[in-house]
């Protein structure tokens, strides 16, 4: 009778702290992290919780949560991890809790390197996180230094934890990337923007240069073409004649120096 109290009364924390976690919402993983490392510890009853991070062959702690007479697990702590230890916790389908209720009696822990950095650690629950694109980013963790039994309740807790903070984590990639993305186009858009910019400058010059051109160029074709008409429909003297001709000629050499200019 008392053990399933103890489980209804677990079952109502866990349920508690899931639906306060869901209903609050987060602004980042950091503080998404904070708060479930902190959670996972005073609903498990473990002294120390904490999210870890694989970056090579190392796990670099992210956030941590230390009751007092924890194991004092700082963020920014490096585990150094093995090939089998992630294979361990990865599994063939579907990412398993690694439990280990004693890790005083465990042989193979004993002689692995973490256990020279925190000799206090007497008992170790993690939960894998696996991102959408299977990726193993970490684990989440709760460890005490005594060993102890965990209750089918507790490792299902810590494996919804596990899933609500890989959905951040995952979330916090997306917003990264679109912001990405976002200052991509901006930056294309400012290019495209002094690109139209110059086209309308240039535009601008040639509208210029056409009205310049139009202006300078019909000034001495009017002139020759004045002066011929007057030549050919009506009978002058012939200083008459020389004088318009030497008009014509004039401007045709100013026309002459223009196309020479221009083409240059």
């Amino acid at each position: 009778m008392d053990g399933e109290r103890l489980t209804r009364d677990l079952g109502a924390a866990y349920l508690s702290g899931l639906w306060a976690l869901s209903a609050r919402g987060f602004a980042s993983t950091d503080e998404a992290s904070r708060a479930i490392v902190r959670l996972t510890s005073e609903q498990l009853g473990m002294r120390s919780a904490f999210l870890g991070h694989f970056q090579g062959d190392a796990e670099v702690v992210l956030a941590s949560h230390n009751a007092p007479g924890g194991c004092d697990i700082t963020a920014g702590t490096v585990f150094p991890v093995s090939h089998s230890f992630c294979s361990g916790i990865a599994g063939s389908v579907e990412p398993r809790p690694l439990l280990i209720e004693n890790t005083y009696a465990d042989p193979v822990l004993a002689s692995h390197p973490a256990a020279a950095l925190f000799p206090t650690i007497g008992s170790y629950l993690g939960v894998p996180l696996v991102l959408a694109d299977e990726t193993l980013f970490g684990t989440l963790c709760v460890v005490d230094p005594e060993p102890r039994t965990f209750p089918p309740e507790q490792v299902g807790f810590l494996v919804v934890l596990a899933r609500l903070l890989a959905t951040q984590i995952e979330r916090d990639r997306e917003l990264e990337e679109r912001r990405r993305v976002e200052a991509e186009i901006a930056a294309a858009l400012e290019v495209q923007s002094a690109a139209n910019a110059e086209l309308r400058r240039l535009n601008k010059v040639k509208s210029d240069f056409v009205s310049v051109v139009s202006h300078e160029f019909r000034t001495p074709l009017t002139s020759i073409r004045g002066f011929s008409e007057l030549i050919r429909d009506r009978d002058f003297d012939r200083s008459d004649v020389r004088e318009f001709a030497d008009e014509i000629n004039q401007n045709a050499c100013r026309l002459s120096r223009m196309i020479d200019e221009m083409l240059d």
